[in-house]
């Protein structure tokens, strides 16, 4: 992944999620079991390949998990460079996006915050000693 710091937003179309062909074809419980993962990846990176330690980290019971993923699996491949754990590719780009945007903003505002410091009130009394 791009960074190891967690997003606190993203951009969000749910006119793709509610018009995607395979959350059509999803029970209730599969989708909410494929959103739940899916937003693992996007704030974390991945999810744990492992069953169990997948179980753990959805709070779902074994016998629920069981029921839904054999359908959501096909949208969590492993990682290439780690296959312990798996991935979204659609919520891999929307993080690396919003991982950029969050790092552009960041440059803005470390810029902004210098050259205002620098100069001080905006007097023309030169810069802050």
């Amino acid at each position: 992944m791009k960074d190891t710091k967690k997003l606190v937003w993203f951009r969000n179309d749910p006119s793709l999620w509610i018009g995607s062909e395979y959350r059509l074809t999803f029970t209730l419980s599969e989708r909410g079991l494929f959103m739940d993962i899916w937003h693992f990846c996007l704030f974390n990176g991945s999810v744990p390949a492992d069953p169990e330690s997948l179980i753990r980290v959805l709070s779902c019971s074994p016998e629920e998990f069981e029921a839904a993923w054999p359908k959501v699996s096909a949208h969590f491949p492993p990682d290439p460079e780690d296959p312990t754990r798996l991935v979204s590719r659609s919520a891999s780009r929307l993080r690396c996006e919003a991982m950029d945007i969050r790092e552009a903003r960041s440059d803005s505002g470390a810029k902004g915050g210098k050259s205002h410091h620098q100069y001080g009130s905006g007097t023309d009394d030169g810069p802050v000693q």
